[in-house]
């Protein structure tokens, strides 16, 4: 069975560090697996739009070491594997052969944030429907964490509705609490469908 090698790069998520690759190689070696190369993510250029470029270039010391680490036990790495939508724009080291952007075909709102990608890219939307209006500055709309997805915090939100400032504040498993203070999305006539990214 091949196995690939996995390095931090700064993310302390998991993975070694970089230079006991080749160690690390020799063991799984020695217990009948075949080596062929390291990955890494580079988590923590999600810290921030100043992170992404830094991180891009924390991944690429790590791997690059963690190649070294290799051939210094004579194993060569034909698999270097880089990760992270928002660092991907800032992965170019020639080691890389395969770069693993979770969620970069859809993008996302949190990728927004941090300048990985612009609002008209994004490309998957959940359509939600506003089932109750009665709480002031705020819309409670059919779609929770069945639907969406649980990252987000109440302060940034956990979905938006595009062209707006609207952001769900908090989810349950149902329902989204759309917090509408200040927008156009008040009580009166409103467009029961959202589109929430």
């Amino acid at each position: 069975m091949q196995v690939v090698v996995e390095v931090d790069c700064g993310a302390r998520r998991s993975g070694a560090p970089p230079e006991l690759a080749g160690d690390l190689a020799l063991a799984a070696r020695k217990r009948g697996l075949v080596p062929v190369g390291v990955f890494t993510y580079p988590g923590h250029g999600s810290s921030g739009r100043d992170a992404r470029e830094r991180a891009a270039q924390d991944q690429d010391a790590a791997l690059t070491t963690a190649v070294r680490s290799l051939a210094g036990v004579g194993i060569t790495a034909a698999v270097v594997s880089a990760g992270s939508t928002p660092t991907v724009e800032f992965a170019t080291s020639s080691v890389i052969t395969e770069i693993r952007p979770g969620e970069y075909v859809f993008c996302d709102l949190n990728n927004t944030r941090l300048g990985a990608c612009t609002d008209d890219q994004i490309a998957l939307f959940v359509a939600a429907t506003v089932v109750s209006d009665w709480v002031p500055d705020q819309l409670i709309l059919d779609v929770g964490t069945k639907a969406l997805s649980r990252e987000g915090s109440p302060e940034l939100g956990y979905g938006r509705v595009p062209r707006t400032k609207a952001v769900l504040s908090k989810l349950n498993e149902y329902h989204g609490f759309l917090a509408c203070a200040g927008t156009s999305l008040q009580r009166g006539p409103v467009d029961a469908r959202g589109f929430l990214s």
